[in-house]
């Protein structure tokens, strides 16, 4: 097709968007040369090529027509491409989602979610049913991640879990396969949160029993059994079966540092797995291999860039905070939180300040429990400053009575007044539990007195009744409520002898 037909092929609107998009720059004597072909062309047909170029260089050698009509070729081809990506639904959602991963990966999940869910609107509007899974992944990346301060983002994900696995059964992307590279596809198409049922292992059972891994192993295979593996972890995770997915993390791990070549290709793979790992070690109370895992996963930092290291950072921290807090070794957890508290300011600018919430959290829980209440009220000045974002409901109690607890104390009186009052006037939008209207009360009618045996007995007391109610005994958990009581009248009962 010469350049003619190419013209007078474009219907209105292509021509209207050449128009306005084909040139950057209309000043540019080339470009101004080429929009005037353009238009001369258009308007009238049959012209031959040398009075064309007597109306375009009429001082220039008609040689030179032919780059023009070149250039102008390139540009119209370009233009119509961009027209079509432009008008063509799934270059349009696939650009939402690119935007999407962009924005996460920048931190600002907000905007990042508000792309993903346009995207995943719209492939299901077009019934584009690969890129709504794609858009729903997406999203769900994106709201774990807020996890550590928005509230309802469970209850979201659990509704996203539904909607990939109904997308999944509408592409018949779950069925069983039998050879090594098929069976990545499948295990990567029902990883994880996607697993409905025992019967699905039973199957991937079989296919691992059918010994093709016994050679030596390819790529695709390599990573197969690491996503088996994974699989059976988050299955028995959310079955509660602690000890069986410790197992399956244990042969995943020691699995792939067997291999270190094909290691080096799936590092984030075996990040995740030590990550989920050492999580279980925590909620097992299982610390054997504790020290040496963990010291594995900081080591595979090198390949990040800066707003993934300062990720990594703060697993780590979270990890070695979580366990001192299970073990109650909080000396060691006191020494800890001093070393990461000067290590965190190097981060900051890398993550948006909610990210740090936990670490915070976890921080000033572990000062207060050793009585250092000004260091507590400096770690939590972090998760109340205008800056950052409230971090979820649970955090927010806990803060919130750790800050009280704390002033309460050092004998800031006022600021425990602003406390109060500020905790009274939020319980409209949150109702108070009975551990903080317990607490509240106490710092209201105790504030300015000489705080005696009987007080904090009383308190105690108190406590132990209000931990009747399932929501109140897992905040008191959260922050070892019960063992600082204790630890406060035994500093009273010395006090007083």
């Amino acid at each position: 097709m010469n350049l003619d037909q190419l013209i007078h092929s474009l219907d209105v609107q292509e021509v209207s968007h050449f128009r306005k998009f084909g040139f950057e720059y209309r000043k540019d004597k080339e470009q101004r040369k080429a929009l005037k072909l353009f238009n001369l062309i258009l308007k009238k047909p049959g012209l031959g090529d040398e009075k064309i170029a007597g109306l375009i260089i009429p001082n220039e050698p008609s040689s030179k027509m032919r780059f023009i009509k070149f250039a102008l070729k390139e540009r119209l081809l370009n233009a119509m491409v961009n027209y079509q990506k432009k008008n063509d639904q799934s270059a349009i959602i696939f650009d939402w989602i690119q935007k999407a991963e962009l924005l996460k990966e920048r931190t600002d999940l907000d905007e990042a979610l508000k792309f993903a869910e346009k995207a995943l609107k719209k492939a299901l509007l077009v019934e584009k049913t690969e890129l709504a899974i794609l858009a729903a992944k997406t999203k769900k990346r994106i709201v774990h991640l807020q996890l550590m301060w928005k509230e309802n983002a469970q209850h979201e994900i659990e509704k996203l879990d539904v909607e990939i696995i109904k997308l999944l059964d509408r592409t018949k992307e779950t069925e069983l396969f039998l050879s090594a590279d098929q069976l990545l596809v499948s295990l990567k198409n029902i990883h994880g949160w996607e697993l409905r049922s025992e019967k699905v292992f039973q199957d991937l059972d079989k296919i691992i029993g059918m010994k093709i891994f016994e050679k030596e192993p390819q790529q695709e295979s390599f990573e197969a059994f690491c996503l088996f593996h994974l699989c059976h972890s988050r299955f028995y995770g959310a079955k509660g079966a602690y000890e069986k997915k410790l197992l399956h993390e244990k042969i995943l791990v020691e699995f792939m540092q067997k291999d270190k070549e094909k290691l080096s290709f799936f590092l984030n793979t075996f990040r995740t797995a030590l990550n989920n790992y050492l999580n279980t070690c925590v909620e097992i109370k299982n610390f054997n291999d504790f020290d040496s895992y963990i010291k594995q996963l900081e080591e595979t930092a090198g390949d990040l860039n800066i707003r993934n290291k300062a990720r990594l950072f703060l697993i780590v921290s979270n990890l070695r905070f979580n366990r001192v807090l299970e073990e109650q070794n909080f000396e060691k957890g006191y020494q800890l939180v001093k070393n990461y508290i000067k290590l965190a300011p190097l981060h900051y600018p890398n993550l948006a300040p909610q990210f740090f919430h936990p670490f915070h959290a976890n921080g000033a829980i572990i000062s207060f429990l050793n009585n250092d209440f000004k260091f507590c009220v400096k770690i939590l000045s972090h998760v109340f400053s205008k800056e950052s974002k409230l971090p979820g409901k649970d955090l927010v109690r806990i803060c919130q009575l750790l800050n009280l607890l704390s002033h309460f104390i050092l004998e800031n009186f006022s600021i425990v007044d602003s406390i109060n009052r500020n905790m009274e006037r939020g319980e409209t939008e949150q109702q108070l539990l009975s551990t903080e209207r317990s607490i509240l009360e106490f710092t209201q009618k105790n504030k300015r007195k000489t705080i005696s045996v009987a007080h904090w007995k009383q308190l105690h007391k108190q406590v132990i009744t209000d931990g009747s109610n399932p929501e109140d005994a897992k905040l008191q958990a959260l922050f070892h409520l019960e063992y600082w009581l204790i630890l406060r009248i035994n500093q009273a009962e010395i006090q007083n002898n």
